[in-house]
């Protein structure tokens, strides 16, 4: 957990789950923050920050179609078994080394690669309204969903043989 992966597209990822060396996947969350643009119709953008909806699947969509779409077009093979998500809230605190505090987690020794100034979004819903985001090295909830805005960074779990040699 934790080592960097370059992906045959020359993008960045890290590790976030053990594999074996026999294993034929590996689970990865992207280091940087996915840039959308305002014209993905799926989301409500504002400033290229994705507004979490909890009553729709926009971002699930957008992951499993139009991101694993761009994926195969640079020659990933996502595989049978293989998936595209966004991180759960066990997942990032299992990798960090979490406080709790006043309802937010707050990172002490948490990897750097974790620790990016953009806001990104987890799939772990705190309430029916709002969902647990990671922020400069922070845990926090959306307390307003309608003013609440983050990237995503995705979790892929891919064949091994899509890391670069």
């Amino acid at each position: 957990i934790g080592d960097k992966i370059v992906l045959n597209d020359k993008s960045s990822w890290h590790v976030i789950k053990e594999s074996l060396i026999n294993d034929d996947y590996i689970t990865l969350l992207k280091d940087n923050p996915i840039n959308l643009n305002t014209n993905v119709q799926s989301f409500n953008i504002v400033s290229n920050k994705v507004l979490f909806q909890p009553d729709d699947e926009n971002i699930k969509f957008y992951l499993e179609n139009t991101y694993k779409e761009n994926l195969e077009k640079n020659d990933i093979n996502i595989g049978d078994d293989g998936e595209i998500r966004l991180i759960t809230l066990n997942e990032l605190l299992s990798i960090g080394n979490y406080n709790y505090k006043d309802y937010n987690y707050y990172g002490t020794t948490i990897p750097k690669w974790l620790d990016i100034n953009t806001p990104w979004w987890t799939m772990t819903p705190f309430s029916s309204e709002s969902i647990y985001y990671a922020h400069k090295g922070n845990i926090y909830f959306a307390k307003d969903n309608k003013t609440t805005r983050a990237t995503i960074r995705p979790v892929i779990k891919v064949l091994k043989t899509n890391i670069e040699a």
